[in-house]
């Protein structure tokens, strides 16, 4: 059995059930593992979670509670439920006790530590911040750019080519807004890649200048061959007394296509073109006078030029077609290099390391060693590895992770890797779920994979399970026999790479259903609305929400086990805003219509927080005569309502007066503020006006102070920064709901992922099955042929054309990349159900297959599925006759049986609810001094290894002991007790007689250096002595020895022979154990 683990889990298949299981059979096994077991998620929120289960369940474990993990643990372990209570005991002290050690987070917090631990060997600025905002970021830089237009004459035509395109292309035009959504390119990992190359080549105004006469010189070629090969068929067909229209077809015909070329209108010869070639009957109409005179002409040479054209047509036109679409999105490239280099500059300025740059930082610093030195000291604290929701991990972060994977194998550790291709839905964030699919084993070879599939599904009844493994079995194959008949329509034959690769991603699609006694049952509900001038089908769609809302309450399901799911923010305010108007027009109290979504509570929509706003504004400028009003509107009729106050009143009073409306309490308040912190003048605006004593506000306020904090801790605590950065991001941010109110949820299918709902309601079924036309979809290309390929990556818009080029391979990838990332949309969504899944979809509008609903329609209604219900129906696998269940004359699929008729409530549990923000002065808080990581070992003592290392660090000869061990102690490595012990186990190793005269100040010592070599890069030796011509290198190890040990001392020694030194000998000097190993 192979130490590497593929789980393969479709949804609802127990995946955080088996990762914890795996979990706690390591870290039962042996105690200490926790600390050596990296575990990570896609999401903060998922790696909380998964933390919260490991640590319940140890608890439950460790109690007379009832675990469903007990008797797995008691048999993999061999020891009884005594045993196992023992250990869940002491795990739960030593975790709760060493927090940090328990490592549980996102691969991009992993690697984030890292970076910050070697920040000279990365070359990062010390005292970086940390920014996680692309946009932000782009939106600064776009602006930067713009001004830069006046005085970048490139810029400026790379940017009218890009007004243009919008105008041709018929599209709105916003500049900004285009600018930045164009920039969003620059963090894909594909440019990240090459992003250095390019902003050089662009640059470089001799070689753009050759590169693009090199395209013009194709397309001018290509044109001019077929405008004289028209030209010649022309003045051949009028020396035989001919015009165009005396042949068949006349301008529509092989004549009019000899006409079109002589005026330079290209395109390829069309079917009545193609079959006149070398078939003289096809020429002439059967009724012409002209029929001898057009076989003579023909005979004349007009059938070889029409040979001449049509080959070299076939011959040359990708190379014209690819040349005229790198011309035509060649300011794409142009606007992209500069936003990039942009970009870098400002992160420079600032000192900032952008978060999206973290995984090309690492891949450049590790290329070189399959056991880099950057995981040196953080890797070996790892023995053991869990990746879970592996389909969304990028290509760079896999690259960077794989060397930790593979020294773990080969150590004998365990890994674990989770993911399900068929939920790949952040491509557009990197994600690359081809490594899950296609690439992990060769990836990890030569070692063994065990790949394991979670075919049973735990959250669904039976009939929803039945209903997607019919449809998405069917919906799989029908996508791929679409995705190949284009590729034979394009290239008259099929490309073997992709005859398969969606059946094969959704090859084991179909689930088992559980053993549950409840299983049976399930209600699903799908209906095609049809489509009319006078009424948009989304109307109608939100006009059965209410039937269907309360058709769930009829069936005893709680709101807070409803979901809406919806693919955008604005279809989401569309449904909020269609339940607020059936909830106002609702005649009868039977029926509840309350709703939770995050994207409509909005911070800045609450009275409080719009009233700290105004004081701040205030303090800005206290003269605002109607800034003052404001405050005194908002305070006495909001936030502390009273009768007294008329707005009209504000007219008879100067704008000195306006606070005398003001209790004298407020207006001293007023007078009293002072210029604190921005976080403490908010926390005084707060206090000072009672607005924690408001029940309703005590969420905002909560919400608004975390960003308060967020910001003052990356920019500046200034006032009038704190408003600008509100007006123009803060005022989209909302507050973070509780999960326990009983209330019908509103979300995205991207943010639902991962949960699970007793209804699912998808009220817009109808997203495209390829690339929207009017988005801004740019493919990246990394062209092989001259002179393209002088650019090793080129921006070109994803066309149909691009069948017709060079890109055509990277044309149908994308292509089969988008209906996958659609389908997988649809899987997502349908498959969050437990008990009812409703689906609202318009009828197609043709028999074209574009658009989700399409799909959904055409093999709801057709014969698409039954082949499976026959073929693969066994007694766990359920597959449902799609066809049966279809209402051809209402256009409704429904399937419903009587087991759904119970009661299926589900207990709200009381809420924890804050009533008050508390809010102290600044000596009443606690202050917390930060500390050293990693300085525990497995018997909760010092990490010997570790604190060794560093301090001989600062060893040149034996008289810097004491010197050393009290710069690592003011460092907080150790405590002052624990000198006495270090400093006797340092002078242990001094004694060692293999190593008395490396301190004895005999030899020049240079310790923690950087050795330069090419390409810039560099090594970085523990100790280097150097005496005359001769050398001798000593690297410190903590751990085991290891043969990446020994190659690694070896590339120091070569690089030291490189700079003429005579002799070099190296060791490998362990402080565990003071063990020199002589290397050479």
């Amino acid at each position: 059995m192979s130490n590497l683990q593929l789980y393969k889990a479709s949804a609802g298949s127990g995946k955080t059930f088996k990762l914890t299981e795996e979990y706690l059979k390591l870290i039962f096994k042996e105690p200490s593992n926790y600390k050596h077991i990296l575990a990570v998620t896609f999401t903060n929120k998922a790696s909380g979670e998964m933390k919260g289960r490991i640590v319940k369940e140890i608890f439950k474990l460790s109690t007379d509670s009832e675990s469903p993990y007990m008797p797995t643990l008691c048999k993999f372990i061999a020891v009884s439920e005594k045993e196992i209570q023992t250990r869940a005991n002491l795990l739960l002290n030593r975790i709760l006790h060493d927090y940090s050690r328990f490592s549980v987070g996102t691969i991009d917090s992993f690697f984030q530590r890292i970076i910050r631990s070697f920040v000279k060997e990365t070359g990062i600025q010390a005292g970086f911040s940390l920014e996680m905002d692309d946009r932000k970021i782009l939106e600064i830089v776009c602006d930067q750019l713009l001004v830069d237009i006046e005085n970048n004459k490139d810029l400026r035509n790379w940017i009218f080519r890009f007004a243009e395109d919008k105008v041709e292309s018929g599209k709105g035009w916003n500049l900004t807004s285009d600018l930045q959504n164009l920039g969003k390119e620059v963090f894909k990992e594909i440019y990240k890649l090459f992003d250095k190359e390019l902003i050089e080549k662009i640059q470089d105004k001799n070689f753009l200048s050759s590169y693009l006469k090199a395209l013009d010189k194709i397309i001018s070629d290509f044109e001019l061959a077929l405008m004289n090969i028209g030209y010649s068929a022309l003045t051949l067909m009028k020396n035989h007394s001919l015009d165009v229209e005396d042949f068949s077809y006349g301008k529509t015909g092989v004549a009019g296509y000899f006409l079109k070329l002589s005026e330079k209108r290209i395109s390829p010869p069309g079917k009545r073109a193609a079959d006149a070639l070398n078939n003289p009957d096809v020429w002439a109409k059967k009724t012409s006078k002209k029929i001898e005179s057009i076989k003579n002409v023909y005979h004349a040479g007009l059938n070889t030029f029409l040979e001449e054209a049509i080959n070299y047509h076939e011959s040359n036109h990708r190379n014209y077609i690819t040349a005229q679409l790198i011309l035509k999105n060649m300011y794409a490239l142009g606007i992209l290099t500069d936003i990039s280099k942009k970009i870098k500059e400002y992160c420079n300025e600032q000192n900032l390391f952008l978060l999206s740059d973290a995984p090309k930082l690492l891949k450049g610093v590790i290329s070189e060693s399959e056991v880099p030195f950057v995981y040196e000291k953080t890797g070996y604290l790892y023995r053991h590895f869990m990746i879970d929701e592996f389909q969304d991990t990028s290509a760079m972060q896999w690259g960077n992770f794989k060397p930790l994977v593979k020294m773990s194998l080969s150590e004998g550790g365990k890994s674990l890797i989770v993911g399900d291709v068929k939920q790949s839905i952040y491509r557009w964030r990197n994600g690359d779920w081809k490594l899950l699919a296609e690439q992990l084993p060769s990836d990890i070879a030569p070692y063994a994979t065990d790949e394991i599939s979670l075919s049973v599904n735990w959250r669904s009844k039976k009939n929803i399970i039945g209903f997607n493994n019919t449809f998405f079995s069917a919906a799989s194959s029908l996508l791929q026999d679409f995705l190949n008949e284009k590729i034979i329509d394009s290239l008259g034959k099929k490309i073997t790479l992709f005859e398969d690769r969606i059946l094969n991603a959704y090859n084991n699609a179909a689930q088992q259903f559980s053993t549950r006694n409840d299983v049976d049952g399930g209600e699903i509900k799908v209906s095609f609305i049809e489509r009319n001038e006078e009424d948009d089908w989304k109307e109608a769609a939100k006009d059965k929400l209410s039937e269907i809302i309360e058709s769930l309450q009829d069936n005893d399901v709680a709101l807070k086990d409803i979901v809406i799911l919806v693919r955008s923010k604005k279809e989401g305010k569309e449904i909020a805003d269609k339940l607020i108007e059936i909830k106002s027009n609702a005649v009868s109290e039977k029926y509840s219509y309350d709703f939770i979504s995050s994207e409509a509570l909005y911070i800045s929509n609450n009275p409080a927080i719009k009233f700290i706003l105004h004081v701040l504004n205030y303090l800005i400028a206290p003269d605002d005569g109607i800034n003052k009003a404001v405050i005194v509107n908002e305070l006495l009729n909001y936030i502390h309502p009273t009768d007294s106050l008329s707005q009209a009143c504000f007219h008879k009073y100067k704008s000195s007066d306006l606070f005398s409306f003001l209790p004298e309490k407020y207006q001293t308040a007023l007078q009293e503020l002072e210029q604190k912190s921005l976080f403490e003048l908010v926390e005084d605006i707060i206090f000072k006006f009672d607005l924690n004593k408001t029940e309703e506000f005590v969420p905002y306020l909560q919400a608004f102070q975390d960003h308060v904090m967020a910001f003052v801790t990356k920019e500046t605590s200034d006032i009038s920064s704190f408003i600008h950065w509100w007006e123009e991001e803060g005022s989209g941010k909302t507050i973070s709901l509780s999960e326990q109110q009983n209330a019908i949820k509103i979300m995205t299918i991207h943010k639902s992922k991962g949960l699970e709902f007793k209804a699912v309601i998808v009220p817009f079924c109808n997203w495209s099955l390829d690339h929207e036309q009017w988005t801004n979809n740019i493919l990246w290309c990394s062209p092989t042929l001259a002179p393209f390929n002088d650019l090793s990556l080129i921006p070109v818009k994803y066309t149909s054309r691009l069948a017709e080029t060079h890109f055509f391979m990277e044309y149908f990838s994308e292509k089969m990349q988008a209906l996958i990332d659609n389908l997988n949309l649809l899987y997502v969504a349908f498959t969050r159900a437990e008990s009812f899944l409703y689906i609202l979809s318009p009828m197609p509008k043709d028999d074209k297959m574009t658009t989700a609903g399409d799909l959904l329609f055409k093999i709801i209604s057709g014969n698409n599925s039954e082949s499976f219900v026959t073929e693969k129906q066994n007694s766990n696998l359920h597959f449902i006759s799609l066809k049966n269940y279809f209402d051809s004359e209402n256009f409704i699929f429904h399937v419903q049986d009587k087991f759904m008729k119970k009661n299926i409530v589900s207990e709200l549990p009381t809420p924890l609810l804050m009533k008050d923000y508390p809010v102290y002065s600044i000596e009443d808080r606690m202050l917390l001094r930060k500390r050293s990581n990693h300085i525990f070992d497995d018997n909760e003592g010092l990490n010997y290894g570790t604190i060794l290392h560093a301090i001989f660090e600062n060893i040149i000869t034996a008289n810097d002991v004491d010197k050393a061990l009290n710069k690592k102690m003011f460092e907080a490595y150790f405590s002052k007790q624990d000198l006495p012990e270090l400093n006797k186990k340092i002078l242990e190793l001094l004694n060692n007689p293999s190593v008395c005269n490396w301190f004895d100040g005999s030899m020049h010592v240079v310790t923690e250096k950087e050795i330069l070599y090419k390409e810039g890069k560099t090594k970085r030796p523990d100790r280097i002595m150097i005496q005359n011509k001769n050398a001798i290198i000593v690297d410190y190890k903590t751990g085991k020895p290891h043969t990446s040990h020994q190659e690694q001392i070896l590339q120091y020694v070569s690089l030291l022979k490189d700079m003429n030194f005579e002799k070099v000998n190296a060791f490998l000097w362990y402080l565990g154990d003071n063990n020199v190993i002589e290397v050479c």
